[in-house]
């Protein structure tokens, strides 16, 4: 029983984060993306292209996050022993 208290102490700890992360990561990319067209203009092409990666790299993370979201969406509300 202590098990599918911890377990669902964890769910819904999840249900509270994800979106947390999923919010702040969506406001590193606007900072990301301002400074991606900073080196543009700046020529720093190929710190351009780096932040450019990361942007990238950074929106992956995002959708994992959703599909985390989606997972333990199925979760919430539900005694899992």
């Amino acid at each position: 029983m202590k098990l599918a208290v911890s377990r669902q102490m964890d769910i819904e700890k999840l249900t509270v984060l994800l979106p947390y992360w999923l919010k702040h990561n969506r406001q590193h990319i606007r900072d990301q993306e301002i400074w991606f067209e900073e080196a543009q203009k700046a020529g720093l092409l190929q710190i351009a292209a780096e932040l450019e990666k990361v942007i990238d790299h950074s929106k992956m993370i995002n959708r994992h996050i959703e599909n985390a979201i989606f997972l333990i969406s199925n979760y919430e509300g539900l005694e899992v022993a």
